[in-house]
């Protein structure tokens, strides 16, 4: 982690499209120098770490250099940060990211990491990766809000995990997208997502926000894949669920809780599945004989067993019975 830098001093007010960074022993400079962006000094002990008390800033920036006459000039070029690599847990309190265009965050060389933070903001910024890459378990955990703010006026995404990578679980207090977002698509590739509240609405005429949901594997817990908690989304409006990840010979007979919502939620039907577009050509591929059902509150897979199967365990069914019966012959 030797790439954090602490800061002396740190001045929020102003623009952040740009964070000025002033040199060591400039602090009191911000005032008069930074002109209309967000800015801090960095200290001259760096001796400390980042604790869960800490508030990290990851931003497109400007270094400042000191003048001759005490003034701090930043003529320089700015510096956009585009990978930040965890190659262990990281705990902090918020976190707070604004980076033109495109971010990767990639999880890697370790065999359990754990993001824990107390908030998770990335703001402007069109398209963001979040990826598994050698690590093992990927656990990311915000007791807050998860919020993104993608930029207005562009095709935008968040993706969290991949194809061939799944985030493991995801947690948050609130998870929250940008309401007027000209088109926003939200991949989730998660073995396990606990929102106690989701927002996908968008207020924008004419904008679009989609929420898709990746299942990587399916397990018959009590809990849903993924809960949304107090869900609110626009009426009419269909939420992905893809099954194309799973391994249909994993599965067995059984009812599987894909993704549950409150009772206080708000733009689904009380019954039917106009609420998701359901991708489940896997199932036909293999054979598999399957239903779903949505009751207003809870999207269960119902599979059931193969003629086969069914027949084997009803002629184990009959031989025991037979058996008893011979049983009570004597």
């Amino acid at each position: 982690m030797s790439l954090w830098k602490r800061f002396s001093t740190y001045n929020s007010s102003g623009d952040n499209w740009e964070f000025y960074v002033f040199p060591e022993g400039t602090d009191d400079r911000i005032t008069l120098d930074k002109g209309n962006h967000a800015a801090g000094a960095i200290d001259s002990d760096q001796s400390q770490g980042i604790t869960a008390d800490s508030d990290v800033i990851i931003n497109r920036y400007k270094i400042g250099e000191v003048q001759s006459d005490g003034s701090v000039a930043f003529g320089g070029s700015t510096i956009e940060p585009k990978t930040l690599v965890f190659t262990d847990s990281f705990t902090a309190h918020n976190m707070r990211v604004r980076i033109n265009d495109s971010m990767q965050v990639n999880f890697a060389d370790a065999e359990e990491i754990n993001l824990n933070l107390a908030s998770l903001t990335l703001s402007q910024i069109a398209h963001v990766y979040m990826a598994k890459t050698t690590a093992g378990r990927v656990n990311i955990n915000v007791s807050g809000n998860f919020t993104f703010t993608c930029t207005g006026n562009q095709v935008c995404n968040l993706d969290m995990g991949s194809y061939d990578g799944f985030i493991d679980s995801v947690s948050a207090d609130a998870f929250n997208m940008r309401e007027d977002a000209l088109d926003l698509t939200v991949n989730i590739y998660a073995y396990k997502t606990d929102f106690a509240s989701t927002r996908i609405t968008n207020t924008l005429e004419g904008g679009k926000t989609s929420l898709v949901l990746n299942v990587g594997k399916l397990d018959p817990l009590e809990s849903a894949i993924y809960s949304l908690g107090t869900a609110r989304k626009n009426a009419g409006d269909a939420i992905t669920v893809d099954f194309g990840m799973v391994d249909p010979g994993s599965l067995s007979a059984g009812e599987y809780k894909i993704v549950s919502i409150d009772e206080w939620s708000e733009g689904f039907a009380k019954s039917g599945l106009s609420d998701f577009d359901l991708r489940a050509d896997i199932f036909d591929a293999n054979g598999i004989e399957h239903s779903f059902a949505w009751d207003g509150q809870n999207l269960t897979l119902t599979v059931v067993p193969e003629p086969a199967a069914f027949a084997a365990a009803f002629g184990a069914l009959a031989l025991v019975l037979a058996a008893r019966r011979r049983m009570k012959q004597f």
